[in-house]
């Protein structure tokens, strides 16, 4: 499993501080339920189903193959989230079904917290059709 709690001991005190004039909701969110959140999701992203192993999951870097984003002048963004970033800080990845859009998502999302880059947050909007709410009250909650 990836190592999640160094990056929360470097951040612990940037948020506390950012957060402390804000509302407890906040503070509570960066003190407990970002940690879960940062746990939760390595352990369920850190680990994948694929075709050919469909009822028992696998290491996800033993399915993962690298592949190369191209932007709209079709230069390559590489595989790593920074240099996708670089770029633009908004990107759509648009693909075929079967094309690895899902496992580009979940290798940058395991490859930012590796790194210690960023603190990623993954909205999978195919859930969003079960949710009694609005797209904002989704990503929310």
């Amino acid at each position: 499993m990836i190592e999640t709690l160094p990056i929360l001991d470097i951040l612990k005190e940037p948020l506390y501080n950012l957060a402390k004039n804000t509302k407890d909701e906040i503070v509570h969110l960066a003190k407990n339920e970002l940690a879960n959140y940062l746990i939760s999701s390595a352990k369920k992203y850190g680990k994948t189903k694929t075709f050919l192993y469909r009822y028992e999951r696998i290491e996800f870097y033993d399915a993962y193959y690298p592949i190369k984003v191209r932007d709209s002048n079709n230069n390559i963004a590489l595989d790593n989230i920074n240099n996708l970033f670089k770029i633009s800080q908004y990107c759509s990845i648009i693909g075929s079904a079967g094309s690895g859009k899902s496992m580009l998502t979940k290798h940058f999302f395991l490859n930012s917290l590796k790194n210690k880059d960023a603190i990623p947050l993954i909205i999978e909007l195919r859930n969003l059709n079960k949710f009694n709410g609005t797209i904002t009250e989704y990503i929310h909650s």
